[in-house]
């Protein structure tokens, strides 16, 4: 019997922050072609709560939209593989978003 062990992801690089959006960049993973990535999850919530939400993209930068304004939000991310396996999460990235112009 032979496992395979697939590395974490680098957490997801912060690009942009506005009042409701952040952007985020993603490594992809260092894998042999048998155990190439097909797919991204990104799960992310605000910090100091257990409610989460979870987006699922085949693309390296995902903008996560509808965010709730000056508020610190953790993002990780995970690979799945040919197979149907899923990498470990990621090491969180934190970012809070911007007051409104507004307010």
């Amino acid at each position: 019997m032979f496992v395979v062990v697939i590395d974490n992801l680098a957490a997801p690089m912060i690009t942009l922050v506005t009042h409701s959006r952040v952007s985020l960049s993603l490594e992809p993973p260092e894998t042999a072609d048998k155990y190439r990535k097909i797919e991204y999850r990104i799960t992310y919530g605000k910090v100091g709560e257990s409610t989460s939400r979870t987006i699922h993209t085949d693309l390296t930068s995902q903008t996560v939209t509808s965010l709730d304004e000056d508020t610190v939000y953790e993002f990780r991310v995970a690979a799945k593989y040919e197979g149907g396996r899923w990498g470990p999460d990621s090491d969180p990235a934190r970012a809070r978003t911007k007051e409104s112009a507004d307010g």
